[in-house]
């Protein structure tokens, strides 16, 4: 991962000025502000450097300065370390064809509106056990 460049941090800067003119950033003000952005955010890498900047582009009325961009990058950093939780239930053995599929389902959704509380896991085995012993009383 590539660390962000000064001239990445230049570039920035020159949008920021041109997206928020009453700051009145031209470029000797650029040039003086490149020393210290490059020292607070040369953590940063490029991509990293960038999805901040837009993030507070998107939600800052103001010229930011680097702890504003600090704190986009934090809030770009949770907002990509959340990812969906998948449900994981135990992969016993599968139904044979569609409509035994559909009755664990069934099932599933009958035991889990009259039992809350129980987990999806616990729910889906106690589906799966109801439909093979309605297998076996069906003599199947």
């Amino acid at each position: 991962m590539q660390k962000v460049s000064e001239e990445a941090i230049h570039m920035r800067l020159t949008a920021f000025g041109l997206n928020y003119p009453a700051a009145m950033i031209g470029p000797a003000q650029i040039l003086i502000l490149l020393e210290d952005w490059g020292e607070d955010l040369g953590d940063l890498t490029e991509d990293q450097f960038a999805a901040a900047c837009v993030e507070h582009r998107r939600n800052s009325k103001f010229f930011p300065c680097t702890a504003d961009i600090i704190e986009a990058h934090k809030v770009v950093s949770s907002r990509e370390s959340v990812k969906p939780r998948r449900l994981a239930l135990d992969r016993g053995p599968r139904p044979a064809d569609f409509d035994q599929t559909k009755k664990v389902i069934q099932l599933l959704d009958e035991i889990k509106k009259n039992n809350p509380n129980m987990s999806y896991s616990d729910a889906h085995k106690l589906a799966r056990k109801r439909n093979h012993d309605a297998k076996i009383v069906e003599g199947k």
